[in-house]
């Protein structure tokens, strides 16, 4: 096993300065708090596939460095960097990522070529990647004619694509193989950024930083999906109108806008990616479930600080998160 250059510096890092916030780490190396969380899965397998103790933390955050580490750490490390080899876990969130992604027929040799392994490990990678698709009631299937595919409900396998995107893209190099392996060019990226600063314009609203970097991939390829024909049958359980007034709403028109026909229940599932997703600022909900939803979690407090005994700081503060934490609980 192999251990990437980012996770090579930020072991480095934490070995030499174990008082380091994890924080400090996202702030020194421009990396989110979950791409932080998946350098540390993999420094620490990569510690127990050499026999090394693995990187512990205290309740408090701090970390926790076995003696060992710091006698041997740098040797084996600068020994690890160099071409990096995607681990099986990682090969297989990059097998699915194509196969929900791709729109021509996929082999063996097209997975082996694409992952530089053999037809034997792309083999025993599809039995990892199965027992995924399972948790989501899906199955990848193979025959002659149409090579791999994954079957099952569309809805199920928007869930798994979504979930698979966010996954590779915290990888090492993550956003370098969703533009390889997806098939979406880079004018249509650059288009879908601009839609996307439109959109912020239009609306006096702004995207979460780390969010509009996915999005117009996630926007791309469902777009590939539904001209396909992979279309939404499964019941939202949701009402269009209760959405269509809503930023999110508003945001995903402008966003779909060069997309024709476009059915409804599709403008809706996408409607539904920005606001389960917390990619726009709360201020942005319909005023008057705003006024109601900061209402109730504002008595909320009041009774819990009541029954506790005790009194929030900032609690205008805690209460605005609240209000943001809550939104895609709503829908």
């Amino acid at each position: 096993m192999h251990l990437d250059e980012r996770s090579s510096l930020i072991l480095k890092r934490v070995v030499s300065n174990p008082g380091i916030s994890n924080t400090e780490l996202e702030r020194k190396y421009h990396l989110s708090r979950r791409q932080i969380s998946y350098s540390f899965t993999k420094i620490n397998d990569w510690l127990k596939s050499n026999n090394y103790p693995k990187i512990q933390r205290t309740n408090g955050g701090k970390f926790i460095i076995d003696p060992l580490l710091m006698e041997l750490f740098a040797e084996k490390v600068e020994h690890s960097a160099g071409s990096y080899i995607p681990s099986e876990k990682e090969r297989a969130q990059l097998v699915l990522l194509m196969l929900l992604s791709s729109e021509e027929e996929l082999s063996l040799l097209h997975f082996s070529s694409s992952l530089s392994v053999s037809k034997n490990t792309v083999l025993r990678d599809m039995k990892y990647t199965q027992k995924i698709v399972n948790g989501y009631h899906l199955e990848i299937v193979y025959s002659r004619m149409y090579g791999y595919d994954i079957v099952g409900s569309e809805w199920n396998k928007r869930k798994l694509l979504i979930e698979v995107l966010r996954t590779v893209y915290d990888m090492y190099q993550g956003e370098t193989y969703i533009q390889a392996y997806t098939g979406t060019s880079r004018e249509e990226i650059q288009r879908l950024k601009e839609q996307m600063e439109k959109v912020e314009k239009r609306l006096a609203l702004q995207f979460i930083d780390q969010k509009i970097k996915l999005l117009p991939y996630t926007i791309a390829i469902l777009l590939k999906r539904i001209k396909k024909g992979n279309l939404i049958k499964d019941s939202y359980h949701i009402d269009y109108e209760e959405l269509s007034d809503t930023k999110e709403f508003e945001a995903a028109e402008i966003l779909i806008e060069d997309a024709a026909c476009i059915p409804n229940e599709e403008r809706l599932f996408i409607t539904l990616q920005l606001l389960t997703s917390n990619v726009l600022s709360s201020q942005f909900l319909r005023e008057e479930e705003t006024l109601e939803l900061k209402s109730s979690l504002k008595s909320s407090l009041a009774l819990f600080e009541k029954k506790a005994c005790i009194t929030f700081k900032e609690k205008e503060k805690l209460l605005q998160k609240l209000v943001l934490h809550m939104k895609p609980a709503y829908y």
